[in-house]
């Protein structure tokens, strides 16, 4: 708020002098305000500006006086203070339909089988963190968030195509069995481990809980690797990965299996004859390594330590390998939500 003290003087030219300078000092304060007001609805902030042009307007009259100066103050502090709640009260609002967008995206993706739980679990975070968003940082994070996520959704339709395809394969190969021989089907891979992806990941857990024996399932999943993406680039972020599958690769044995499950995460599908809190600890030697690696970014040294959370589980027999899988992905969504 702005505080004038209007002295007066027996000359009249100095009055009318410290009139005209206080009166100009405002018509900029205006000016400065119309300028960096914040916007919220195009027509109010119109209207907020013409009534202010109006009060500046007022102030260089030729017949101003100390009065005149207080009232078009007073005037234009309230005109600021009314506009500042309409805005804010126009911004909540958006907000709030922004909250309620989100919620019906969330919605539309959880009815959705091409999702998946691990998408929806993330998207129902986001949902959440958007509630409590307060300023342009928390909305800009939120926006990579959600550009991962439907990263994830993407690679989950694909995935489920992928694996619609091969059962489509295998049936076509069965009625023509009889023509000539099998030909050997290509399992895909992913593009930077080159190990097999999550379609075959899921086809050899079904096919560990339809067989006999002991099979267990150790997910791994890297932390935090999204945000040394954003930090230090993806260069670096795969760097870090390399790092953790040649640490794995080196430390199962040559029958153990590993998949590339979804973005941070790794499966190792493992035939023991054992019970599962003494493979837990015959894993100690992989789960409890230091890992860490230096890296080149932006033209300085930086020396990264990598660290991953996991879990352990039986591959259930009688073909319940749906089970399995959901307890893998709400492990996975527990660590990126």
């Amino acid at each position: 708020m702005l505080n004038f003290k209007l002295c007066r003087s027996r000359d009249d030219t100095t009055q009318d002098d410290l009139l005209a300078a206080q009166s100009r000092m405002i018509s900029l304060l205006l000016d400065g305000v119309v300028v960096h007001a914040v916007r919220g609805d195009p027509t109010d902030y119109s209207r907020f500006e013409s009534d202010l042009a109006g009060i500046r307007d007022a102030l260089t009259t030729e017949t101003l006086n100390s009065g005149d100066l207080l009232i078009n103050t007073g005037t234009a502090l309230k005109s600021l203070q009314d506009y500042n709640r309409r805005t804010s009260a126009f911004n909540n609002a958006q907000s709030v339909e922004l909250q309620k967008i989100t919620a019906m995206l969330t919605g539309a993706i959880a009815n959705l089988s091409v999702a998946g739980s691990t998408n929806v679990a993330r998207m129902q975070a986001i949902e959440r963190q958007l509630e409590k968003a307060s300023g342009v940082d928390d909305v800009r994070l939120l926006k990579e968030e959600l550009s991962e996520c439907l990263i994830g959704i993407r690679e989950e339709k694909l995935r489920q195509q992928l694996t619609s395809e091969a059962a489509v394969n295998d049936l076509t190969a069965n009625l023509r069995e009889a023509q000539g021989p099998r030909p050997a089907a290509s399992d895909p891979l992913d593009s930077a481990t080159r190990f097999k992806s999550r379609p075959c990941a899921e086809l050899a857990i079904a096919a560990a809980s339809d067989g006999i024996g002991s099979v267990f399932g150790a997910l791994f999943v890297i932390d935090h690797l999204h945000g040394l993406n954003t930090r230090f680039g993806r260069t670096v972020g795969d760097q870090m990965i390399n790092l953790f599958t040649e640490h794995l690769a080196e430390r199962l044995e040559a029958s153990d299996m590993i998949f590339r499950w979804s973005g941070p995460a790794f499966l190792v599908l493992m035939r023991r004859d054992d019970q599962l809190e003494r493979v837990r600890r015959s894993l100690a030697h992989i789960t409890s390594a230091r890992l860490e690696k230096t890296v080149e970014s932006r033209g300085r040294t930086v020396l990264l330590p990598l660290n991953f959370s996991w879990t352990l589980l039986q591959i259930p027999t009688g073909g319940k390998a749906s089970g399995a899988i959901d307890k893998f992905d709400a492990f996975l969504a527990s660590k990126i939500g």
